[in-house]
């Protein structure tokens, strides 16, 4: 198994893309066929698969914070971001894992791994792991 820590810098409500990061790693690892793993130990961002243009990054991120608005009514009252960040990440994912065939990344040609920020800014860590199989 191969496992490396990467590191973001985030700004509030920010889609940062890590598919470059998460590609390297996998290069790395020098694993050809298995499962790639991507996890972050974080209780106000997520891990998104989107489409990697800016426009619809800023699309995914505006459903988001429609879906979840900021604001001050919830019980858990650390700030308004931070409590509608703790549900935003409930609703997308701390971690996904992709396909690794011949040595790439099973991920479409229009697709991005994007690590979203919903507090912040702040840094930020991932980690990536690599299983062969």
């Amino acid at each position: 198994m191969y496992l490396a820590k990467r590191s973001v810098n985030t700004v509030y409500m920010g889609m940062h893309d890590i598919t470059a990061d998460v590609r390297e790693e996998l290069a790395k690892s020098g694993v050809k066929n298995g499962i790639l793993h991507v996890s972050m130990l974080h209780s106000t961002a997520g891990l998104v698969v989107c489409a990697k243009d800016e426009a619809s990054r800023r699309d995914v991120m505006a459903a988001i914070e429609r879906m979840v608005p900021t604001r001050v009514d919830f019980k858990h009252r650390e700030t308004a971001s931070d409590a509608g960040g703790h549900v935003k990440t409930a609703l997308t994912n701390s971690q996904i894992s992709f396909i690794v065939e011949d040595g790439k990344l099973a991920i479409g040609d229009g697709q991005a791994i994007v690590f979203a920020e919903y507090d912040g800014p702040r840094p930020r860590a991932f980690y990536v792991s690599v299983i062969e199989g």
